[in-house]
C-alpha cells in the first residue's frame, strides 16, 4: 500500500509540476495555480509516513516532491512573522 502511495504522490507532483509550467508557456491562468497548489498539498497529505529501514530512494524522493509544499509553508510562516502583533516592522 506504500508504494501505491507513493506512486500515486509522485503521479500528483508530476502533475503540478506540469501546471506550473503550461502556466508559464501559455500565460497566467488562476484554475491552473489553484490546480498546482491543491496537487502539491495532496503530495504532501498522501506521502506515506517514514518507517525505520526504508530504502534511501524513498527519502531522496520525499525530499525532491515535498518541496513545493515545504516552499509554500516557509512563505506563509514568513508572511506570519512580518505581520505578528499587528507590528509590521518596517520602517516606510
Amino acid at each position: 500500500m506504500n508504494d501505491f502511495r507513493a506512486v500515486l504522490a509522485i503521479f500528483l507532483f508530476a502533475t503540478g509540476v506540469y501546471f506550473i509550467i503550461d502556466m508559464f508557456m501559455y500565460g497566467f491562468n488562476w484554475s491552473l495555480l489553484i490546480f498546482s497548489i491543491i496537487a502539491f498539498l495532496l503530495v504532501h497529505i498522501i506521502w506515506p509516513p517514514k518507517r525505520d529501514g526504508e530504502s534511501n530512494w524513498y527519502d531522496i524522493i520525499e525530499l525532491l516532491v515535498d518541496l513545493p509544499y515545504q516552499g509554500m509553508a516557509m512563505m506563509i510562516r514568513g508572511v506570519g512573522k512580518i505581520f505578528k502583533n499587528g507590528d509590521v516592522g518596517l520602517d516606510l
